[in-house]
């Protein structure tokens, strides 16, 4: 079905462009008030309706969460778990070997560069590879190679 390309907004009486996503829906256009004026609309709308529907507050719901708080002592006293949101990080080991004829502040500074562009070679060198630089993409592939190298050390150690 077709859709109309323009429409008077409900508040400023302008024609507007219709959003190809939802024309059907759309009753204001995108100028701030007139954003502002449908927000309030709904808000409204959407507040007259919980009153009427009376959501939370039935004699199920309330006997629902006495009955979960019965279950559940202790609850919000709990103490928050501490662990991080990080995933694993992985050790790597290197023999490292020691240029004589380099002075030590130079391969101070040859190591660090090298520890610092570990990450970046290691997301460039799967972005080639793969030919995808998205980065979940990169995150999932890097995963893969990890756990596959692991696997590749663990069987060398046994």
């Amino acid at each position: 079905m077709k859709f109309k390309r323009k429409k008077k907004c409900l508040h400023c009486k302008c024609l507007y462009k219709l959003s190809k996503y939802n024309w059907d829906r759309q009753m204001y256009c995108l100028k701030p008030e007139c954003q502002s004026v449908r927000k309030k609309q709904s808000q409204k709308n959407w507040l007259s309706k919980q009153k009427k529907d009376d959501l939370f507050s039935s004699k199920e719901n309330i006997q629902r969460v006495q009955e979960w708080r019965k279950n559940n002592p202790g609850y919000w006293k709990r103490s928050k778990q501490k662990t991080p949101l990080q995933d694993l990080a992985f050790s790597q080991h290197f023999d490292i070997k020691r240029d004589t004829d380099i002075d030590e502040s130079e391969q101070k500074l040859a190591l660090q560069d090298l520890a610092n562009s570990q990450v970046y070679l290691m997301t460039g060198l799967i972005a080639h590879l793969t030919g995808d630089a998205l980065q979940d993409s990169v995150v999932k592939n890097m995963r893969h190679f990890i756990f596959k190298g692991q696997s590749l050390f663990d069987s060398k150690m046994k």
